[in-house]
């Protein structure tokens, strides 16, 4: 058997695992389009927009397997909550000031804490949406025999590898696409559109 059906194979056991890589990607792509209204110049932007979480979602969910022998159903679903947590933060942030939030926003509590009295005017009931994947994740939790595939190392490897190569590929192509796209000055719907909101 090839180490690729191998690694497939491995990968198509842990079904919560794979599920809430598909479902948080689903939920980003969504978001991105619906809830921050990026504008899509080209095809290549599309192209950006689709793939761009993917390896940043990877890299998290891997988070449930990479110390342990077998994945951890628990910390898959802590991690989705975590990620759509800071992806709603994020939808929030942007419906208060039209802008997304950058590192050293993080760091000017004021500015964040800026739309705490005028949270619940800033909510839709689509929101709830958010909420869908990581209930049918508990379900399919609940309904799943005990026992999980051990993981070997080499294929947490090929996993890291894969995840980190699909980053750098995104990050390659967005700086492709836009040469300036780490300049200060720059713009930061530019940088979301080209590296995802998790990057």
């Amino acid at each position: 058997m090839s180490e690729v059906k191998k690694f497939l194979l491995a990968f198509s056991n842990e079904q919560l695992a794979g599920f809430a890589i598909l479902s948080l990607w689903v939920k980003t792509v969504l978001v991105s389009l619906l809830g921050f209204n990026l504008h899509v110049e080209s095809f290549l932007d599309i192209l950006l927009i689709l793939f761009n979480p993917v390896g940043s979602l990877l890299i998290l969910i891997g988070f449930s397997f990479f110390f342990f022998r077998k994945l951890k159903p628990i910390l898959v679903i802590i991690l989705m909550g975590i990620v759509t947590g800071l992806l709603y933060g994020d939808l929030l942030y942007f419906r208060f000031y039209s802008d997304f939030v950058t590192v050293p926003i993080l760091f000017q509590f004021k500015n964040v804490g800026g739309i705490g009295p005028s949270t619940f005017e800033l909510m839709s009931p689509w929101d709830i949406l958010l909420l869908v994947d990581i209930l049918l994740a508990g379900w399919i939790l609940k309904g799943k025999p005990r026992g999980a595939t051990v993981l070997s190392r080499k294929w947490k490897f090929s996993y890291i590898g894969l995840s980190v190569t699909l980053l750098m590929s995104t990050l390659v192509i967005g700086l492709v696409r836009s040469p300036y796209l780490f300049a200060e000055s720059y713009d930061r719907e530019q940088l979301v559109k080209s590296i995802g909101p998790f990057n």
